[in-house]
């Protein structure tokens, strides 16, 4: 009889601690798949931030090229409008330069007409 007892308590104790192996097994394997997934969202979060980060660095050299660009056509279309000035005076001084080269031609007949008849002989005698 106490070998019969001795035997189920050999058992029961067997079993106790086949029970505690399966749930340390089944413990470990629980959190074996809470890191894994806790690895996995990181890493997911980790690439989506990598793609964020990309993305901005795209944005930012998109505007740099975009306001290199607008600098670009803005020191263009100045220097364009300092040619239009400086040819602009160029050609008036051009068309000026007509009534310039003779001065006294020009501002003798329009003189002429107004002038007193003695100034006129004054005129003509120098």
């Amino acid at each position: 009889m106490k070998a019969l007892e001795a035997a189920e308590a050999a058992k029961r104790l067997e079993e106790k601690k086949q029970n505690e192996r399966e749930k340390r097994k089944a413990a470990a394997k629980l959190e074996r798949e809470k890191l894994k997934q806790e690895k996995d969202l990181k890493q997911k979060q980790e690439e989506e931030q990598k793609k964020k980060r990309d993305a901005d660095v795209a944005t930012r050299k998109r505007q740099r090229d975009e306001e290199g660009r607008k600098e670009k056509e803005r020191k263009r279309k100045c220097v364009e409008e300092a040619r239009k000035q400086q040819k602009q005076p160029m050609e008036r001084r051009h068309a000026n330069s007509e009534k310039d080269s003779h001065p006294k031609a020009f501002v003798s007949k329009s003189y002429m007409l107004d002038l007193y008849p003695s100034v006129i002989q004054d005129i003509y005698l120098l």
